[in-house]
This record gives C-alpha cells, sequence and structure tokens, in this order.
C-alpha cells in the first residue's frame, strides 16, 4: 500500500492535518509530519519517515530556521523555527 502513497497525496495530507505552517522543531516537527502519515495511510513508521524526506527533497516541505521571542531558555540550534507546507 506504501508505494501507492505519492508525493502529492502526501502532501495534501500533511496541510489538512497542519495547514501551511507547523510550529515545531526540526526533529519534533519531522516525527509530527511522519505520525500523521503513519495514522492518515495506516503505513509502517519507516515509510512514512521516506515520505517526509522525500517532500523534503522536492521542496513541498521546508524548515524555515527562525528565533523565538518565547524562547525563556537557550534553545539547541535546530530546534528553533518552523515548517513551511505546500501542495507538491
Amino acid at each position: 500500500m506504501a508505494d501507492k502513497i505519492g508525493l502529492g497525496e502526501a502532501a495534501q495530507a500533511l496541510m489538512d492535518q497542519f495547514g501551511p505552517r507547523l510550529e515545531a522543531g526540526r526533529n519534533e516537527g519531522r516525527r509530527l509530519m511522519a505520525g500523521a502519515l503513519h495514522e492518515r495511510f495506516g503505513i509502517a513508521s519507516r515509510e512514512a519517515r521516506r515520505l517526509i524526506d522525500g517532500l523534503e527533497h522536492a521542496a513541498s516541505i521546508r524548515w524555515i530556521e527562525g528565533h523565538s521571542s518565547t524562547a525563556q531558555a537557550p534553545v539547541i540550534p535546530g530546534d528553533v523555527g518552523y515548517w513551511q507546507l505546500q501542495p507538491a
């Protein structure tokens, strides 16, 4: 079943779930998006992570590094920003 899920379908599923912007750390966002694909399509977590890799490579999802004015404690580089999502 997993090989039947295209990048366009996966990108649209993420847009439906999260909208155009996912406020999460880089790794947390990847985990959340893979989890959403896993749940939506009933695919293995490994396949969901592969789809996330493919979407990132195709620039359908992009990590936008940023600064948080709400951060109270020092943050790990790569943990402040958001994921920008768009249809493939």
